[in-house]
Parts: C-alpha cells; structure tokens; sequence
C-alpha cells in the first residue's frame, strides 16, 4: 500500500467537480495558490499520482512508456473511485500541467464518463 497525498477545498454550494494534475516533477501544491479562486466554481481536489511529489514511490516492474501510462491511468480512475465518483457519478473537470496533461488525455479516452 503506497500513499497518495490528496488536498481537497470544497466549493460554497453545489459545484462542478475540478481535478488539478501536477506535471513530471510537479506537486499537488503547485495549485494551493489557486484554490480560493478556483473553489468560488469548483469543488477542487489535486493530487500527486504515485511516484510524484509527497505520494508514495512503488518499484516499478517496468519503465516502458506504455505499461507506466497505463498504471497512472488506472490509478487515476482508482482515486476517483475511492474518493466518491462511484457513489455521485458527477463528472470532473480536469486541469493539468505537463505529464499531467498526457495523463488526463489518455484518461479521458479510457473513461470518458468520469470527465465533462
């Protein structure tokens, strides 16, 4: 079991749902700055996928391109199921830097129903 680092700002009122994803190298707290604003529209979670920043760093079985996408996606999809996407089924909205934008492409290809 590996820890994921999660920091969560809840909106005033219903709002849409607003994923941030950190680059290569990046952190879930690259965003803190922008949680104020951003929670006046959105109920806001970030997060650092395994391996980056504050979350936990499996050993990876493989460094090909292809499997390590595939496992962040896979993560991604865990994460918002552990977080309640599976009980609400509201969509997200995804904003994200870097590998993180490759990240969410490609999970917004497998599970389309998971982002608006």
């Amino acid at each position: 079991m590996h820890k994921i680092v999660i920091k969560q700002a809840p909106g005033a009122g219903p709002r849409r749902k607003l994923l941030l994803i950190p680059g290569f190298a990046g952190a879930s707290s690259s965003y803190f700055a922008m949680f104020k604003p951003l929670s006046e529209h959105f109920e806001i979670t970030a997060f650092d996928m395994l391996g980056f920043a504050c979350s936990g760093r499996p050993e990876l079985l493989t460094y090909d391109y292809e499997e390590t996408i595939e496992l962040l996606v896979l993560q991604m999809r865990v994460f918002l199921d552990t977080i309640g996407y599976e009980n609400d089924k509201q969509s997200y909205s995804i904003a994200a830097h870097s590998m993180g934008c490759l990240i969410a492409s490609h999970f917004t290809k497998r599970y389309p129903k998971y982002v608006d």
